[in-house]
């Protein structure tokens, strides 16, 4: 097994065993129904561009606390960003992650969406550097969170689409 593939494999066994021993409530939501975070729900992840702030777009997300938890599929990051205006962003701009809940694992990449191709992107110190081609492209983050002092965790994916001039 590759890293990644191994990687998933224990996410999916980790939350496999977290839903048999609690019980698992499942639901569908579509992504327009979904305006409040509450408890239930994957913390917000925002970026951070010069002095302008965007949220991210939720994508699926598993996550619950020792009672409950849901499962919801929005979709591929294509399917998500399909009818989004993208945000206009400088060529190696320095783009700041933010969100008020650290995850213990993560993953970003940065999709083109003219060749399809998938590139993972280091995060140092919540901070990463726009692609320095021109082009259309996805941002996509994923975190792993455990439990904190809500008693909350799960896992969640984040999409944003982005213009590079």
């Amino acid at each position: 097994m590759t890293g990644r593939s191994c990687h998933l494999y224990k996410v999916i066994l980790v939350l496999s065993i977290l839903f048999f021993l609690s019980g698992c409530s499942h639901s569908i939501q579509s992504a327009s129904s979904k305006n409040n975070v509450g408890k239930d729900d994957p913390p917000l992840v925002q970026v951070k561009l010069d002095e302008s702030v965007y949220t991210l777009l939720q994508g699926s997300f598993c996550w619950g606390d020792s009672r409950t938890a849901s499962c919801v599929d929005y979709g591929t990051p294509f399917e998500i960003t399909e009818y989004v205006e993208p945000i206009k962003v400088s060529r190696g701009e320095k783009i700041t992650l933010s969100m008020k809940r650290k995850p213990l694992e993560h993953s970003l990449t940065f999709i083109n969406l003219t060749t399809k191709e998938t590139v993972e992107i280091d995060l140092k110190n919540n901070q990463f550097k726009a692609p320095t081609e021109r082009g259309l492209y996805i941002i996509n983050f994923y975190g792993l969170w455990e439990k904190d002092e809500s008693n909350t965790s799960g896992d969640s994916s984040y999409v944003l689409k982005i213009v590079v001039k």
